[in-house]
């Protein structure tokens, strides 16, 4: 059963990223994230599914139910769209461990831009991921 959106909750849009050096991504960041206040980051690689083309199959309907595409959708559990923010990048093949760090490297970096609290990083994936 896929849930419906829930009405009762505000979610930001996704917004695309890149680091020229590791991936292309979609990130989401709580209606707050303006506030100043720091926020936990999971980082989601995707299936094998998702890999090759363009960021745009990150949002391929077979990533039902992971963190970035209910984010996207509006269906994810409210706690997850209030405080945390959610990265899915985009790898054409296999995934590279050391490429992902560094990836994770550029979401530290003041150059992304995101209030991530560096204390509270989870990395998950899905088959390949």
């Amino acid at each position: 059963v896929i849930p419906e959106p829930h009405e009762h909750m505000e979610y930001n849009a996704i917004q695309s990223i890149s680091d020229p050096d590791t991936y292309d991504a979609y990130v989401y960041t709580p209606p707050s994230s303006k506030e100043g206040k720091k926020f936990p980051l999971i980082v989601y690689l995707h299936a094998a599914s998702q890999m090759g083309g363009d960021l745009s199959k990150t949002l391929d309907p077979t990533a039902v139910g992971t963190p970035l595409y209910e984010v996207w959708s509006k269906r994810a559990p409210v706690e997850l769209g209030r405080h945390f923010i959610v990265a899915g990048p985009h790898s054409v093949g296999e995934w590279d461990s050391g490429k992902v760090l560094k990836f994770l490297d550029f979401l530290l970096s003041p150059q992304s831009e995101l209030p991530i609290d560096a204390t509270r990083i989870s990395i998950m994936g899905w088959a390949e991921g």
